[in-house]
């Protein structure tokens, strides 16, 4: 009895890691905002929430039925630190304006946290959490390949997809004007997620696990099957950052690549062969698309041609941290309430625009600072200095767990979706869930073997 509990949690907790970038959900309530549409106070359950809270109930049961359990309290400062993460949070509900969305907002960070305790208690090898997540991955940049080169996304909503044309206002593009010619408007791709910049993070991560692995590739009978799996991974995902062009996402990807050839030197052949798949790839693509990177690699020079949208868009991040300024300047200690901000601007800073102005401020630290305060921004920071201090410490897997950080806490100073959307939350426990287990517990049990 004991065992199949904690199969079938563990199996779970497998399938909520390969369908985590899905966004089917059953929509409670629908966000509006000044009498129109506003994602960011949409109350929802993903299917991927029902898959992590049966998990959790079975792991849970498991435990009860456990006679081998200790009552050891183990990784107590990480503990105490997401609790008191979580109090801050659920205790801003008495400073919100809408106090059921801080709610709901509380109820994904435990979900999240869930996800985290999952991954550290399963009896999942490490290196199979790494190959169903690289698979997701690996899915979402044959999509994003396929979204680009039709220039348009397909809608579903069992699946959770949404449709994108690149003429319609407010789809994500990258726009260009040629010489004598009208600008034109191309698509990023999407995968399945709610932005391009989601999926460059994601495609990003999944990139640092496919060069990873690749190159601490050992001698096996199956050798050139892993090689070869793992070379189409390679492209696959760079082909899902590029065609993504978030530049966050490029530069923690960029940031982790660099990491991991540090520390891992003594692999530089493979370190060679996963540089020159990666360059390949990048050099086929940047072929007939490299010219759309001019524009979004140009956003300093208003002048430069095609740059319109760009220059737009930091105009915008500009108004967003005034905006956030503003809010932390009149509630600094307890925040405007998880969830609120984007109310909060609307009642307090700017009234009366359309509900797509009122994007969250383009920095995770300086939202959760507006949203639940300072005491509450204190745990988020102290968490991830914990997360950096262990895998400083944990010499033997190093390059890992810095390279699996890198991107994340890159995104956290130009991009929201880590703090403020449902895959984002997740996709950072996740990470969190990652990182604790590898540096807490012994290197010959998470040692990725092949």
């Amino acid at each position: 009895m004991l065992n199949k509990l904690k199969k079938f949690s563990d199996a779970l907790t497998l399938i909520a890691v390969f369908l985590l970038p899905l966004q089917t959900r059953y929509i409670w309530e629908a966000g509006q905002l000044n009498q129109g549409p506003y994602e960011y106070t949409t109350i929802a359950l993903y299917a991927t929430d029902l898959l992590i809270i049966a998990a959790i109930g079975l792991a849970a049961l498991a435990s009860l039925f456990d006679r081998q359990r200790t009552d050891k309290f183990h990784y107590k400062i990480y503990w105490l630190l997401i609790l008191g993460l979580l109090f801050f949070t659920c205790g801003s509900i008495f400073v919100a304006s809408d106090r059921l969305l801080t709610l709901f907002v509380w109820a994904r960070l435990a979900i999240g946290a869930g996800l985290a305790w999952l991954v550290i208690i399963s009896r999942l090898d490490y290196k199979k959490i790494l190959a169903v997540l690289l698979a997701a991955v690996c899915l979402q940049g044959a999509l994003a390949v396929w979204q680009f080169n039709r220039q348009a996304t397909w809608g579903n909503k069992w699946l959770g997809l949404a449709s994108h044309q690149p003429s319609e206002l407010g789809v994500s593009v990258v726009e260009i004007t040629p010489p004598n010619s009208l600008p034109e408007r191309w698509l990023r791709a999407y995968g399945s997620l709610d932005h391009p910049n989601m999926l460059g993070g994601l495609t990003g991560l999944g990139l640092i696990i496919a060069v990873y692995l690749f190159i601490n590739l050992n001698k096996t009978k199956n050798l050139r099957t892993k090689e070869v799996a793992l070379s189409l991974a390679l492209i696959l995902t760079t082909a899902g950052l590029f065609f993504s062009f978030s530049r966050a996402a490029i530069l923690g990807a960029s940031l982790a690549l660099l990491l991991l050839t540090i520390f891992q030197l003594k692999n530089w052949q493979r370190l060679l062969l996963t540089g020159l798949i990666i360059g390949l790839t990048i050099f086929i693509l940047s072929v007939p698309y490299g010219r759309l990177y001019n524009t979004r690699l140009a956003v300093l020079d208003g002048a430069t041609v095609g740059a319109r949208l760009e220059t737009k868009s930091l105009a915008e991040r500009a108004t967003y941290l005034k905006d956030a300024l503003a809010l932390i300047k009149k509630h600094p200690l307890w925040g405007v309430g998880a969830g609120n901000y984007g109310l909060a601007v609307a009642q307090e800073i700017v009234p009366e625009q359309l509900s797509y102005y009122y994007q969250p401020v383009h920095n995770v630290f300086l939202l959760i600072l507006a949203e639940v305060g300072a005491l509450g921004l204190i745990f988020w920071l102290a968490l991830l200095l914990k997360l950096l201090i262990d895998a400083f410490n944990h010499r033997p897997t190093i390059a890992l767990n810095l390279s699996l950080l890198a991107p994340p806490i890159t995104i956290m100073f130009f991009d929201h979706w880590l703090w403020s959307l449902h895959f984002g939350v997740l996709f950072f426990w996740l990470l969190v869930g990652l990182i604790i287990k590898n540096t807490q517990t012994p290197t010959e049990t998470i040692a990725v073997n092949n």
